[in-house]
């Protein structure tokens, strides 16, 4: 049965977008599996002096653990479009690199204290 990138078994249709718990402080996020990447859009609010950003992220690689594109939307739909044509370049040979590029903040939730999981690196 394929995984999550949290390496929970994924027992939905690949082929469709399903609410993404992984982002649980989002507005909204989806994920959906195409091939052979997992695909994710969300819709953050603004957090911690970071504005709101609607996004997009692609995964490969063994267990979906490899980020291989990621952008910005104006529109959850958007971004969803936007992550779909990436994954088709992506499979079709044209790859879209996220070699130097910086995913959004992303938060988690440990206990009372939430911490960025992308600080910032200068």
């Amino acid at each position: 049965m394929p995984e999550h990138s949290n390496g929970k078994a994924m027992s939905q249709p690949h082929n469709m977008w399903h609410p993404d718990s992984e982002f649980w402080s989002a507005n909204r996020a989806e994920h959906r599996f195409a091939d052979g990447y997992e695909l994710v859009a969300f819709d953050l609010p603004a957090a911690n002096d970071y504005p709101a950003i609607i996004g997009w992220e692609l995964f490969g690689g063994a267990d979906y653990r490899t980020l291989v594109a990621l952008g910005q939307a104006a529109s959850l739909s958007e971004a969803k479009a936007a992550c779909e044509t990436s994954a088709g370049s992506s499979a079709g040979g044209s790859r879209t690199s996220a070699e130097g590029l910086k995913p959004p903040p992303l938060l988690t939730n440990e206990g009372s204290n939430s911490r960025e999981l992308y600080p910032e690196s200068d």
